[in-house]
């Protein structure tokens, strides 16, 4: 130990020498004094020798309690109005818990000081020892190390231990804890507070473990000792390790009893903190449960718990025993009576009270107005001559919650009384004017909040943001959101539900990204966004990465979640999600059930939505709300209208969103009287003003049935200017009855509106056609071709065409056949018109509800399904009739089929599996296979290269084209690939294994003599290409690469054919030269049919080997191996 000491104090006296010149190793008197001048006049002022130690530590903890009463009066004013109220009622909690910790150990601590005093002090070193003393912060350090020299050159720490426990103190409290313990070491002399300064340093300095092992080692440990490392481990939540020392302490006292209770408490061991409570009372040598502050504990407990009848037993026992209740233990008594609801009590405990303190009438204010009572609230507030902030505060909160005008007037009293109010002040009238929806005060209070310097506070920011977003202006809480320099999760998590509100989705996603600490209400505030926002696919990504993390889910969570699986009509995610609320509990939540209910008829599931409704608790009117709507968008006028009525039986008051539902249904249905008898009795009885939304859904009522004269009068009537979709009704209502006149006007206010609409370019068009103004007609046409508006052309039929015509032309051999190539291309093209015709028709509902598509003829309204239907069944018919007359069966059944195929099997299939994308990739794959057959009259493998070319491209083109347009069809409701895989990998990589597909039909269109040898290398170049862009969409799953990649499949596709063609031309005018001999030698043809068999039979002849040898290595082991005659 000596070694030690000299090398601390050599390291001191170098450390000194290098700070100031050494003085002599004597220190003369002068010197000293001259020392100690310098060190005073650099140290705080030292604290007056008057008063003694004793009562300085007994005036601080008044202090201290008092100011944790104002705090406590603080918290129970705000205890509804935001969360800095539970804050402050908490810190007001433990600065009342810790400071009777703190009071008990500065008395123990002075019973070690006054034990220690074996060295008669003279004037000087005492006066040094309080400039030790003065010595509490680390910017003082260097002083203090000059006095500790100071005091090692005089001897003075081998004489006394208390000057050596100054200087040990110092070094604690200046947070230098190796130097701490350093000294400690070579201290000669030390005793029991020695030993607890540096356990206690360790302690606050975070290492309990070093602290636990100085306890263990001390020779001898007093009350003080245990208090110190039972209260320590208590606040750093080490439960067990406070246990066990609690368990080994041989004499319990207050301190470590209130110590252990609340650590119980605070950590959410209630039930084990009443347990331990009970061990405590059960002994009767141990008068520590009779202790105030372990009593206030445990009665908190109780309240936590609204433990009604266990905190009536400890207050019959405060009784029995006789004994005082204080201030804070009233507090306690009644904060507990009044959370539990016993008012009566709460105001006996109160008005037995000597002097009850602001937090005791606080809390019972609070009470009352929990339970409505405002004018016993308002009683209690009138004990007060001069009330302070804190009970106005808890006035204000409490008109909040049951009168909101009335927290405003109770603000204006109060300002009237010359008191200012502080932050939950302010907090608590914002909340007020959030849920009256008045801008105007909140725009007052934020002016306040810039007078009294209060709006960088991060609680008042945020309310005020909160109070500018239920007051729907996004703008003003963006604004003042711009200008904060600090931000907290709370408010972050507002700003986050401002940014979705006001459709600033990418904002709200950006903060959630940045946010450095992310809650339950985090994510389910960004998850609500992108649903609000039509990205249910990037909610369902964010909860699915919830679940991941396995964070906790609530109601709002799995409600959420379920709302984005109906957005892209999900069924299988859906159940999943619901599954997991079942598994939580919450299956028989209302807002889970309305999810849900919402959810299943959104998929079509009406029956099911109804199974969900009938069983739900139906508390208001939201699940009447979801059901109506349900049977309304769905096409189920009447039974929309019955639960109407049962709805009203029930006695339930419908609202606006009721007759929205109520008017969808008739719009549906077409029931005109119903439609308008509800529509002026939501008016005239119920007195809701109506909406835009149900203006719009009369307008299109009188449009469907061609009342366009009231539809017009209620476009004039209305108190809102129409917008595009009813002016588009009246303009389908018009070209259905031959209002030519309105409806040219009609289209002509819909350009002004919408000035790229084509859909109404393309109307006005028709309508100058219809009169015979073809001057107008073109004009028209010349407006949009300068404003580059284009009406979206339908691309399905001449693709079909091109490709049966690539295979009549592959087909042919050397001899094409013009006229049968046109025969084939004219029926082909009536059977693809018939077959998205039907398409059509079986999709309108579906069509109208998506961007993409619902300028259609049939969901505009431009033609009637009955008009549909007679076009499609038509051109089918004579589509295939042409192709069995001028070409052969063959070809006229493979139409057939395909128009079978696409219209009553991939149609119906789109909205019920996502296999319905490889459906469609058959139906699209069997177009060149129809031009060869009608060109050759038979199928053979050759004729499978463009086939299987048009199947495995159709795959990435339409996976790209899916991903883009997934929200689009979400809304429609169809089943694609994109809506079930919301991360996008399964649709990456099948994309970009049917583009590797592509590589080997270049090769095998060659070896099947097909093409000529040049075509390979094309073919793969191209092939190549097409997969580096599906390869950086699956590396990078953004819609930029799926655009690529989508761009990339319409370029291969006519490039493909184009050079199978140009090949395959040039391959059978070889094939022509070098067989000249064979055809002089054969027998002249007599018919066509036969010129052609002998074409067939030449090229197979001329084949170097039969393809069938590399069947078995062809990577496509579905495709039909071939058969040949033998040579």
């Amino acid at each position: 130990m000596w070694r030690n000491s000299l090398s601390f104090s050599s390291k001191l006296v170098t450390s000194s020498r290098n700070i100031h010149p050494s003085p002599s190793s004597s220190l003369s008197s002068a010197a000293e004094n001259g020392v100690v001048r310098s060190l005073s006049h650099s140290l705080p002022p030292s604290p007056s020798p008057s008063p003694s130690i004793e009562e300085s530590v007994k005036l601080g903890f008044q202090r201290s309690s008092h100011g944790v009463r104002e705090a406590s009066g603080a918290a129970a004013a705000a205890d509804f109005s935001s969360l800095a109220a539970s804050k402050a009622r908490d810190a007001s909690d433990l600065a009342r818990h810790y400071g009777r910790c703190y009071w008990d150990l500065s008395k123990a601590r002075l019973r070690n000081v006054g034990t220690n005093n074996d060295f008669p002090l003279n004037p000087d070193v005492r006066h040094l020892v309080r400039l030790i003393q003065s010595c509490n912060t680390h910017h003082f350090i260097h002083q203090g190390k000059q006095l500790h020299l100071l005091f090692l050159k005089n001897g003075l720490l081998e004489c006394d231990v208390t000057i050596g426990n100054c200087l040990l103190q110092m070094y604690v409290r200046c947070g230098i804890m190796s130097d701490a313990h350093a000294l400690f070491e070579e201290m000669p002399l030390r005793n029991c507070f020695s030993w607890n300064t540096l356990i206690e340093g360790y302690m606050k300095s975070g290492d309990c473990m070093k602290s636990l092992e100085l306890f263990k080692s001390m020779p001898e440990r007093n009350e003080f000792s245990w208090n110190v490392v039972i209260t320590g481990f208590t606040k750093m939540g080490w439960l067990g390790t406070a246990r066990s020392l609690f368990d080994e302490m041989p004499w319990k006292n207050g301190v470590a009893w209130t110590s252990i209770v609340h650590g119980y408490a605070q950590s959410g061991h209630k039930k084990d903190a009443l347990r331990l409570f009970k061990h405590l009372s059960s002994n009767t040598l141990d008068v520590s449960y009779g202790d105030k502050f372990v009593l206030a504990t445990v009665i908190g407990v109780c309240t936590d718990l609204v433990a009604l009848g266990c905190g009536k037993q400890i207050h019959a026992r405060i009784v029995i025993d006789n004994l005082e209740v204080d201030s804070a233990l009233a507090s306690s008594l009644i904060n507990f009576y009044g959370k539990c609801g016993d008012l009566n009590s709460a105001n006996h405990v109160l008005n037995i009270t000597k002097e009850p303190d602001d937090y005791s009438l606080s809390a019972l204010i609070v009470s009352y107005a929990n339970s409505g009572r405002m004018s016993d609230a308002r009683r209690i507030f009138n004990l007060k001559n001069n009330p302070s902030c804190a009970l106005w505060n808890s006035m204000i909160s409490g008109y909040v919650c049951n009168e909101n005008l009335g927290a405003l007037v109770i603000f204006n009293e109060m300002r009237a009384n010359g008191v200012q109010g502080d932050f939950l002040t302010l907090v608590s009238v914002l909340s007020a004017c959030s849920i009256l929806g008045i801008l105007v005060h909140a725009k007052q209070f934020h002016t306040l909040a810039c007078k009294v310097g209060m709006i960088y506070d991060i609680i008042v920011a945020g309310s005020l943001l909160d109070a500018y977003s239920k007051c729907s202006s996004n703008d003003d809480a963006c604004k003042l959101f711009s200008e904060l320099k600090a931000f907290d999760t709370i408010l972050l998590n507002c700003m986050i539900t401002v940014y979705s509100n006001c459709g600033r989705i990418e904002e709200a996603k950006q903060i959630f990204k940045t946010m450095p600490i992310k809650s339950l209400i985090s994510w389910n505030s960004v998850i609500a966004g992108l649903c609000q926002n039509g990205c249910p696919i990037e909610a369902l990504d964010l909860f699915q990465e919830m679940n991941k993390l396995g964070l906790k889910m609530d109601k709002f969570s799995l409600a959420s979640a379920i709302s984005a699986c109906a957005g892209i009509s999900s069924l299988e995610f859906g159940d999943q999600v619901f599954t997991r609320a079942i598994i939580i509990g919450l299956e028989y939540d209302e807002i889970v059930s309305s999810s849900v209910l919402d959810f299943y008829c959104k998929c079509g599931l009406v029956e099911n939505g109804r199974k969900v409704f009938d069983r739900m608790m139906k508390f208001d009117e939201v699940p009447w709300n979801s059901m109506l709507m349900g049977y309304a968008t769905n096409g189920h006028g009447l039974e929309a209208l019955e639960l109407f009525n049962e709805m009203l039986q029930a006695g339930v008051t419908p609202n606006s969103i009721t007759f929205t539902g109520v008017l969808t249904a008739c719009d549906h249905c077409g029931l005109i009287e119903e439609g308008r008898r509800w529509f002026y009795a939501m008016k005239l009885d119920y007195h809701i003003a109506p909406g835009i939304e149900h203006y719009a859904c009369m307008i299109d009522l009188f449009s469907r049935a061609g009342c366009i004269d009231e539809a017009m009068t209620m476009i004039e009537q209305m108190p809102f200017k129409a917008d595009v979709s009813m002016l588009s009704s009246v303009l389908r209502g018009c070209l259905a009855t031959g209002h030519k006149t309105l409806g040219k006007k009609m289209a002509e206010q819909i350009i002004e509106l919408d000035s790229g609409n084509s859909g109404a370019y393309v109307q006005l068009s028709n309508i100058f056609a219809s009169y015979g103004e073809w001057e107008g007609s073109a004009e028209v046409r010349k407006v949009m071709r300068h404003k580059g508006i284009q009406k979206n052309p339908g691309c399905s039929c001449m693709l079909v065409v091109a490709t049966s015509g690539t295979g009549f032309v592959l087909g042919s051999g050397t001899a094409l056949d013009l006229s049968g190539l046109c025969w084939t291309c004219a029926g082909t093209m009536m059977v693809a018109a018939s077959a998205n015709s039907l398409n059509q028709v079986f999709e309108k509902d579906n069509d109208a509800k998506m961007k993409r598509t619902k300028l259609r003829p049939l969901p505009s309204g431009r033609i009637t399904i009955p008009h549909a239907l007679t076009w499609a069944s038509s051109m089918g018919l004579v589509g295939t009739a042409l192709l069995a007359s001028k070409t052969n069966a063959l070809a006229a059944g493979l139409a057939a089929s395909n128009l079978i195929l696409y219209a009553f099997v991939y149609t119906p299939l789109k909205q019920i599996h996502p296999v319905n994308t490889w459906v469609g990739a058959v139906v699209g794959a069997i177009p060149p296979l129809l031009g060869w057959a009608a060109a050759s009259g038979q199928v053979s493998l050759n004729s499978m290269i463009l086939p299987a070319a048009l199947y495995f491209w159709q795959i990435p083109h339409f996976m790209a084209l899916a991903y883009l347009c997934r929200h689009d069809y979400a809304a429609g409701g169809y089943r694609m690939l994109s809506l079930a895989d919301a991360s996008g990998q399964r649709t990456a990589s099948v994309a970009l294994r049917n583009c590797l597909y592509l590589i080997p039909l270049g090769f095998l269109a060659y070896d099947w003599g097909v093409t000529s040898k040049w075509f390979c290398l094309e073919s793969t170049l191209l092939t190549l290409a097409i997969s580096a862009t599906a390869f950086s969409f699956y590396r990078d799953r953004t819609m930029h690469k799926a655009r690529r990649m989508f761009y990339a499949s319409l370029l291969y596709l006519p490039v493909f054919m184009s050079g199978i063609l140009l090949h395959r031309l040039s391959d059978n005018d070889q094939h022509c030269t070098t067989d000249n001999n064979l055809v002089s030698k054969a027998e002249l043809p007599s018919s066509p049919q036969e010129s052609r068999y002998v074409d067939k039979k030449k090229n197979k002849d001329t084949q170097l080997r039969p393809p069938v040898a590399y069947a078995s290595v062809a990577p496509f082991p579905f495709l039909p191996a071939p058969s040949y005659a033998s040579s």
